[in-house]
This record gives C-alpha cells, sequence and structure tokens, in this order.
C-alpha cells in the first residue's frame, strides 16, 4: 500500500467521539491519550513510537479510523511539536466509522497535565486587546516607541499633547488633536489649514502623536466630533481586519461537499409529506442544463459549511438523483460562535419523509449508474422483507436454476449505497453463492432518505408464493427453501 505525508490538519476523523484510553492490543495500552502525549512531549518515548495511522480517500478528503492516534497528532501540531506524519493509503474503512468530522470528543478526562499547560500558554487568535477611544495621543505614541524614541521626542511630544474640550454640538465632547499644524486655536483654524494642505496635497501629518483609534473610528463619528472635515494619512485609514473574513466572493459547489453547522446534528421538527411531494415534484422535471441555487457558506477548517440546513439538505438530495444541481456558495463571515457549533456531513431526523414516486424501486434502478463495483452477494443487503415468487414472468425457481446451472458467473444487480453498506434494488437477483457480481450503484442516500426508503440489516425475505404459477417440482424447491430458512 501507499505511504503518504500529511498534515494532520489535512485529515478528519471518522468518529464523532473516541475513548480517553488506548487499546489493550496497543503499544500504549491501558494509556490515556492525554498521558501519551505528555510522553511524546517530554522525550520520554519518540513520535515514532505511536504506530502509523492508515488512510482512506472519500471525496476529496482524508479520514482515518485510528481517532485516538490522529487526536494525538493534531495536539501536536498544535503545539508545534509535529509538521508531517506518515499514511498508509487503504481501501476500506469500519462500517460503523464514516463520517468526516474535524473534531471529535473526548469521552472522559483525557488525561496527562504537561500539554495543557504548553496549550494555556499559547495567544488565543481570537482575542481582541479593547482600546479605549478618549486615551491621550501621548500615552498612544509613547506605547508604540522604543525607550530610545521616548527620551529623543519626550521634549517634542510633551508640547503636542490632546485635550479634551467641549463641542458646540449637543451630548457630543470634541477631541482636539495636535497634527502639526501652527497656529491652531479653534475648529474653524483646523478647517482652515486643512484646506491649505489639501490643495498641496499634503496628507500626513508631522506629529509623532498618531491617533489610538485606526481600527475603530468612521468618518461619520469623526465629523459629528469635529464638526469639520479632517485630514487623515492614508496609512491611518488601515483597518484591522478581524478573524472573521468578510464576504468576498461566490463560489461554485457540489452541494454534497458542503456541510451542515449548527445544532445536535438532528433536524428538528418537519413536515415530512412536503418534503416527500418536493422530492415528486422536482424528479418530474429534471434541468437537462446546470441549476445553480444560491446558498449563504462559510469555510472554516479548509471545508465549506451552512447554516441554512433545510435548503442544503433539499439541493442535497435533489443532487443525489441528478448532478444537474450546484451552489454557488455566498462566502460570509465565520460564525462567531463557530468553536461550540456542531460540523456534520449529514444530519439525522426521526420523521420520516413522504412522497411516492422518489422511492420506487423502478425509478431508482433507471437512475444512470454512478459507479461500479464488484461485490460479494453475501455482502448485498436485501432492500425489501418479503419478494414474489416470479422474476420477468417466469417461476422463480426457474431462473434460479438458470443462474446455478449456468456456466457464466459473472452477473450485475443494481443496488444503492448508504452508511458504506449496499442494498439491492433488485431483491430477487441476490443469490447466497460465490458469484461474481457487478454492483451497479444508482444513488447514495444519506440518513433521512434511507430509513424512508427502507430498513438496515435485511438479510432475509420472505417469498409470496402463488402456487397456480409453480409445477409440483417448483412448489417443492420453494417450500423446501422456506422451510430450511425457519428452521
Amino acid at each position: 500500500m501507499a505511504i503518504v505525508k500529511l498534515s494532520p490538519s489535512e485529515i478528519f476523523f471518522s468518529q464523532d467521539s473516541i475513548s480517553n484510553c488506548f487499546g489493550s492490543y496497543t503499544p500504549h495500552r491501558n494509556k490515556t491519550i492525554g498521558e501519551t502525549l505528555d510522553d511524546i512531549i517530554s522525550g520520554k518515548c519518540t513520535l515514532t513510537a505511536l504506530p502509523t495511522i492508515n488512510v482512506i480517500k472519500k471525496g476529496n478528503e482524508w479520514v482515518t479510523a485510528d481517532n485516538r492516534r490522529l487526536w494525538v497528532f493534531k495536539k501536536l501540531q498544535k503545539l508545534g511539536k509535529c509538521h508531517t506524519i506518515d499514511a498508509v493509503v487503504t481501501y476500506y474503512i469500519k462500517p460503523t466509522k464514516c463520517h468526516i468530522l474535524s473534531s471529535t470528543r473526548v469521552r472522559g478526562k483525557e488525561g496527562g497535565t504537561l500539554w495543557r499547560s504548553l496549550e494555556s500558554k499559547q495567544p488565543n487568535p481570537y482575542y481582541r486587546t479593547p482600546v479605549n477611544p478618549f486615551i491621550s495621543q501621548r500615552e498612544a505614541s509613547l506605547d508604540s516607541m522604543s525607550l530610545s524614541d521616548r527620551t529623543e521626542h519626550s521634549s517634542e511630544a510633551s508640547s503636542q499633547m490632546c485635550s479634551v474640550s467641549d463641542s458646540t454640538f449637543r451630548g457630543y465632547r470634541g477631541v482636539v488633536r495636535r497634527t502639526g499644524y501652527s497656529g491652531l486655536t479653534s475648529f474653524s483654524s483646523i478647517k482652515d489649514q486643512t484646506t491649505k494642505n489639501d490643495s498641496k496635497r499634503e496628507f500626513r501629518p508631522t506629529s509623532v502623536c498618531q491617533t489610538s483609534r485606526k481600527a475603530y473610528e468612521s468618518e461619520a463619528k469623526l465629523t459629528e466630533t469635529c464638526s469639520s472635515k479632517v485630514s487623515w494619512s492614508e496609512e491611518e485609514k488601515v483597518v484591522r481586519q478581524p478573524y472573521t473574513q468578510e464576504l468576498v466572493k461566490t463560489v461554485n459547489l457540489n452541494p454534497l461537499d458542503v456541510g451542515f453547522a449548527g445544532g445536535s446534528g438532528y433536524f428538528g421538527s418537519f413536515d415530512g409529506n412536503v418534503m416527500g411531494e418536493f422530492l415528486d415534484t422536482n424528479l418530474q422535471m429534471f434541468p437537462q442544463k446546470m441549476n445553480t441555487v444560491k446558498v449563504k457558506v462559510f469555510k472554516y477548517q479548509g471545508k465549506y459549511h451552512s447554516e441554512e440546513r433545510m435548503k442544503l439538505w433539499m439541493i442535497q438530495s435533489l443532487n443525489r438523483f441528478s448532478d444537474k444541481f450546484t451552489i454557488a456558495g455566498d462566502v460570509v463571515p465565520t460564525p462567531a460562535n463557530i468553536l461550540t457549533m456542531k460540523l456534520r456531513n449529514s444530519v439525522m431526523s426521526v420523521v420520516r419523509v413522504g412522497g411516492e414516486k422518489w422511492k420506487q424501486h423502478t425509478m431508482l434502478n433507471s437512475l444512470p449508474t454512478k459507479k461500479r463495483k464488484l461485490m460479494n452477494p453475501a455482502d448485498i443487503l436485501y432492500s425489501t422483507k418479503t419478494i414474489l415468487d416470479t422474476y420477468k414472468g417466469h417461476s422463480i425457481m426457474k431462473e434460479l436454476i438458470k443462474v446455478y446451472s449456468s456456466e457464466t458467473t459473472s452477473h450485475e444487480i443494481s443496488v444503492i449505497e448508504h452508511n458504506c453498506k449496499y442494498y439491492a434494488l433488485e431483491n430477487k437477483k441476490v443469490a447466497r453463492r460465490p458469484l461474481t457480481v457487478t454492483g451497479n450503484v444508482k444513488i447514495s442516500m444519506d440518513y433521512i432518505m434511507f430509513h424512508s426508503f427502507t430498513s438496515d440489516n435485511i438479510r432475509d425475505v420472505d417469498i409470496k408464493m402463488d402456487i397456480t404459477t409453480h409445477t409440483t417440482e417448483e412448489r417443492f424447491m420453494l417450500e423446501y427453501i422456506r422451510r430450511v430458512k425457519t428452521s
């Protein structure tokens, strides 16, 4: 298998929660993940003491089932102790571990103390130092100057301090700033001097005192305060960008690549009949060209998410039937409460979607094949609990005898995919014998669609018999199969 070098931040968890201890059959057995992290940081063991993790490619993301080791690697990367790791590319992941999550929850205490102390010393990128808008210019300038600069300019700066005076406008206070202009005695003189400087295209004040309100003071408020237009240097108009980016672009996205944000991962109450009617109606008029829908999205840790969960689910569902649906994502600022949000690739609900057409086997079987995959018939599950005793107008036993007596061992069957499992759309074709079966995957369903369509883990079916359509031998074989199954 291939080995790739990846950054831990490029790998996603496959479980929403992990144990706080390593397993009994691992090199760090019965040790908490925090204690193992402490050992690596302190040098008691090396980074290579942890076994290489296995990753699988899902869409454009790398996912691993070794979630506890990935938790350790991500913490090491955050502390600057690890930048890249070796990962073995595999092609299988446990069916119970099929999420794609940027973070996970540790069940219980993580353990360890050293990594916590180092993590607490790291600066918080989201903290902004509060600024007093009425701080004196002398204090603001001296804070930004070195000791030698303070000594050199102390005499000059002392004569250019700011003073606060009453404004002629009721309810406001005027902040009179010394900007290096001579002979300033009132707001009118500021206006006169500013006009002269504007004509000379001189925009930079000569004073060493700079404003302390660069990022927080608007021109409108400044006009209210000083009752006149004040000339500012271009440098002072630069606004510090907050950690959330402003709306800058619109991106074209595959609906299935956009995650759900907010809530607990479950939909609230919604009308399943309305949702089913929506799917049935749109299935009758699939577009021949690309159909783009606008959705507000934000980017977090390299992946786009949306808080418009119901709208996103509807677009994703249509995209599962036809790839003619895309998203025009309006990029909005990352929510301030992103650290407490639940970010998921899919959502669940106890409400079932109504409708009839979208869940018909014949309609699903007529969909274009998404992918072809070699399968063992024993691994294909049924999507119904009862089947008829005829197939293509003939007795199902005749078709079964043809399959068993034929020299051809390669067959095709239409299936749907859910949670890394495959369910037959042609349930009468599922034969329990060593055959090479090519599964034509028609659609991949999420939790809500699948549980509105069928039940999971149906491994046996009942045969609904009509004795008038079979010979004596065929009836005997059918009865034998039914008795063997129930015995």
